[in-house]
Parts: structure tokens; C-alpha cells; sequence
């Protein structure tokens, strides 16, 4: 068992460069390199606490759980295709955006504010979008009547 993590490197044994926002040198590593290298980490981590190990839980809409910003990603997407979604779940997530919203008013969380405000405008487009397509069918069916 390893006791620190290992540093990928090339198979000539040099370290890959790092790359740091803005940069663009460092070239990807192989498919087999980057698997040799998760596969080395998760043996040199095999002893620790499972939060270490594991990626936190995210996502269940009214779970209590934290809310990533792709979960919020999804929610905008599912309202701008109009995907069907239950009642309890518009519920749930209406909920966990208040709870979300609150806690991730920060700088640090800047990236996720505005996700959640995309969702929160195309949860407000599709509500628009069912009332005015109520509105249309009333009227046909009022001139039908007539």
C-alpha cells in the first residue's frame, strides 16, 4: 500500500505538466495513463475515511442533500423542453432552490448562483409557456361554443 499520493507521470518518468487557468501548456495523458494513475490514488487512499475516497452525495430533489451545479443544469434544460415532471418533484425542487440559494451566497459559489437562476428563469418561462397555452385553449373552446 502506498503511503502518499503518486504523481502522473509519462512513461519516460517526467512528471506532465500542470496546467493552471489560462495556461495552455500540458498535454492529456492516455486513456491507460490516467487509469494507471486513479487506480495508484485510490490504493494510496485505500486506509482513509470513505468521504476521502468518495464523491459527496448530490442531487434528490426534497432529500436534504447538497445540489450541484449541473443537478441545476438539468432542472433548466428539463424546463425549456418541457419535460413532464410530477407535482411533488416541482415541490421538492422549488424547496431545495430556496435552501440552495440561501446557503451559496457567496463569491466562492458564483458559477452555482447563476445556475440556479437560469433554472429559476426557465421554471418561470415554462410557467408562462402552460398558462398562456391554458389561456389558447380556453379560447378556441369558447369559439367553438359559439
Amino acid at each position: 500500500m502506498l503511503t502518499e499520493v503518486p504523481t502522473p507521470t509519462r512513461h519516460s518518468g517526467r512528471p506532465f505538466a500542470r496546467k493552471r487557468r489560462g495556461d495552455t501548456i500540458g498535454d492529456m495523458p492516455s486513456r491507460k495513463a490516467r487509469k494507471r494513475y486513479r487506480r495508484k490514488l485510490a490504493e494510496a487512499t485505500a486506509g482513509e475515511s470513505p468521504t476521502l475516497r468518495q464523491r459527496k452525495l448530490s442531487g434528490g430533489w426534497g432529500r436534504g442533500l447538497r445540489n450541484r451545479r449541473g443537478d441545476w443544469r438539468l432542472v433548466c434544460r428539463a424546463a425549456n423542453q418541457d419535460w413532464p415532471t410530477p407535482q411533488a418533484v416541482r415541490h421538492a425542487v422549488v424547496a431545495d432552490w430556496e435552501a440552495d440559494f440561501a446557503a451559496a451566497r457567496s463569491d466562492r459559489y458564483t458559477r452555482l448562483v447563476l445556475s440556479m437562476a437560469w433554472a429559476a428563469i426557465a421554471m418561470d418561462g415554462a410557467n408562462l409557456r402552460a398558462e398562456q397555452a391554458e389561456r389558447r385553449a380556453a379560447a378556441r373552446e369558447r369559439r367553438r361554443a359559439q
